[in-house]
């Protein structure tokens, strides 16, 4: 209970005074690291996966991909149960009128389809390339716009993401995504910065993950291109969305479903200094033993 205590300080106060910008916080988190030598030590034992560099998302942050055939009916069929199921209707967040939000239960082995997915086409493979050998799969949900309402401050306006000085989420659509279907729509990286630069150029406070409305986007938006991540059925977007701007889930004529995984350092405050072992998968209907093996390493 003392040390469940002490680490809930520590990630707290790196949580508080991390200010989300370009300098600070990798600064922050190399020192973070130096203080959970424990998390050193489970890296060191993990299982070394092959990283497969993409020189098109290193450089734009994003990248859309397709997907294995055989696995893509898998997945839908599953996804398409859940979204049906009373549990869905019951458990999908609210917080967010225009987005429900349910996460996935990785306990139950009808579910490890999803993590077939990520073993398919190296994809885990290019997220490592990208994110370096300490990956998490920290959040894996499926999403629901209905795109009818918009709601300024949130999601729907661009941002970035805070949770660490890189990540990648993954977008596997579950529907046709047009440009009236309230699509993902990302700034690259590079251009991000600018953006965020000329954001902050008179501010005190240079956050990456403060809101810009839209008038505020048209005052500062010369020559920076938003791209609209539209896709058919099966698509795959992988996203660096701490550092590329985006928005999505705004009102359009066609509501959009979406699986999302979230992948982060495991040096981010957002998770435990120790590794929850429960949390490991032991057998699996459709993973095989060394599937499982890459599969805990991405657990945590």
């Amino acid at each position: 209970m003392k040390y469940n205590n002490l680490e809930y300080r520590i990630r707290s106060y790196f949580l508080k005074i991390d200010t989300r910008d370009y300098f600070f916080s990798p600064l922050l988190k190399f020192l973070y690291k130096f203080i959970t030598i424990n998390k050193k030590i489970e890296n060191l034992k993990k299982i070394k996966i092959k990283k497969k560099i993409d020189n098109d998302l290193i450089h734009n942050g994003f990248k859309q991909l397709d997907s294995n055939d055989e696995i893509k009916n898998l997945i839908y069929n599953r996804s398409y149960e859940i979204f049906e199921s009373e549990e869905f209707k019951k458990e999908a967040s609210n917080r967010k009128t225009y987005l429900n939000q349910y996460k996935i239960d990785l306990s139950s082995k009808k579910n490890h389809i999803y993590l077939k997915l990520i073993l398919s086409n190296n994809l885990i493979n290019t997220i490592h390339g990208y994110l370096g050998n300490n990956v998490v799969l920290s959040n894996l949900q499926l999403w629901h716009s209905k795109n009818e309402d918009f709601v300024s401050g949130g999601s729907q306006d661009l941002h970035m993401d805070g949770e660490d000085t890189k990540q990648i989420k993954l977008f596997f659509y579950l529907s046709d995504v047009d440009k009236d279907a309230g699509p993902l729509s990302v700034i690259s990286k590079k251009q991000s910065k600018i953006l965020n630069y000329r954001k902050n150029n008179k501010n005190f406070i240079k956050r990456k993950t403060q809101k810009i409305s839209d008038n505020e986007f048209k005052n500062i938006s010369s020559n920076i291109e938003i791209h609209s991540m539209t896709g058919s059925k099966g698509s795959i977007n992988l996203i660096d969305t701490s550092n590329c701007y985006h928005f999505g889930s705004r009102p359009g004529k066609k509501s959009r479903k979406v699986l999302m995984y979230q992948f982060i350092s495991s040096y981010s405050y957002y998770l435990p200094m120790k590794k929850n072992y429960s949390s490991q998968i032991y057998s699996s209907e459709i993973l095989s033993s060394d599937e499982i093996n890459i599969i805990n390493t991405l657990l945590y």
